[in-house]
Order: C-alpha cells, then structure tokens, then sequence
C-alpha cells in the first residue's frame, strides 16, 4: 500500500501535516485542494485505490491506524461521520491523527460544492494548528449560515460533554 507524501511515497513517517479524506467526501477534491494549497491531501480512494469498494469498503480503523503509521502526530482524518469522534475515540487517541470533522446541520447534509468551500476556507487554518501543535488536535467545522466556523476541542475526546473553543479565521 503507498504511504502519503509530497512526492507521492514516503519510506519514513513526515513531519509536515498530512490529510486523508474519508469516503464520505468526494474523492475528487483531494486534488483541488492539494493544487490550490500546495498541500499533501489524499483521498482514501487515491490511497486505495486497488480495492473494490463495493465489495469490501475501506473501514475507519483502517484509516486510522494508517494515519497513524505515516504521519503519527501529523496525520489529519478529514470526516463527516459525526459519530465517529464517539466510535473511535480510543484509536484515535492512540494512533496520535489528528481529525476535522465536517459538521453537518441536522436533518441535512451539506451538498458537495458546500463541503468544497468549506474545507478550502479552513484547510489552511487546519494545516497551521497541526502543524505548529505538539499533540493531536480534534477540530469541526460547519457552516453558520453562509460563513464558515472551525472550533478545537478544549478537553480529550474521552470527556463526556465536548467542549470546543472557536479558532478565529482570518
């Protein structure tokens, strides 16, 4: 399986923050994003790409754990499986990644040019605070109207009311 790096394999884990978008983000703007940054974002489809995703689905732990082999400590999980921050908690915290979960407003998702914008409004901000961080941070961000908001947790993922403190986009 290929390991994620700028020059596309890496044989050691990186120093530099490296993203993974999940399934249930559009495999397709993993280029947009690493083009319009500069940055090492992949999708789980590109890192997968072998695997028949109608038979055998590429699981979280198995992202997880793959993260955490290639970027431990500056590995970032882009999801929006809300439920995973409760799921998965522990391998989380164990394998040392970082997440952004894409907030979702209730009873509906956000449309594909919706998450788009958001992440490339916010993918720079993200990129800094694990960057420049010592430890795993756990972000969301979500749209607030028409404006997008990325908070950090304020606690571990293990407390059982979360708190998140707004990180300011400038």
């Amino acid at each position: 399986m290929p390991l994620l790096g700028n020059k596309g394999f890496l044989s050691q884990p990186t120093l530099e923050p490296v993203f993974l978008l999940d399934e249930n983000i559009s495999y397709r703007f993993a280029p947009a994003l690493a083009s319009a940054t500069g940055n090492d974002i992949k999708s789980v489809r590109c890192v997968w790409k072998d695997r028949d995703r109608l038979i055998n689905a590429v699981q979280d732990e198995e992202i997880i754990r793959y993260l955490g082999g290639v970027a431990r400590d500056k590995g970032v999980w882009i999801t929006a499986d809300w439920d995973s921050r409760i799921a998965h908690a522990k391998l989380i915290m164990a394998e040392r990644i970082s997440v952004l979960w894409l907030h979702e407003p209730k009873g509906k998702g956000l449309r594909g040019l919706q998450e788009l914008q958001l992440l490339s409004l916010v993918i720079e901000h993200v990129y800094e605070l694990v960057a420049t961080a010592s430890s795993p941070v756990y972000l969301h961000t979500y749209l607030h109207g028409y404006r997008p908001r990325l908070e950090r947790l304020a606690g571990t993922l293990h407390d059982t009311k979360l708190k998140w403190e707004k990180v300011p986009l400038t």
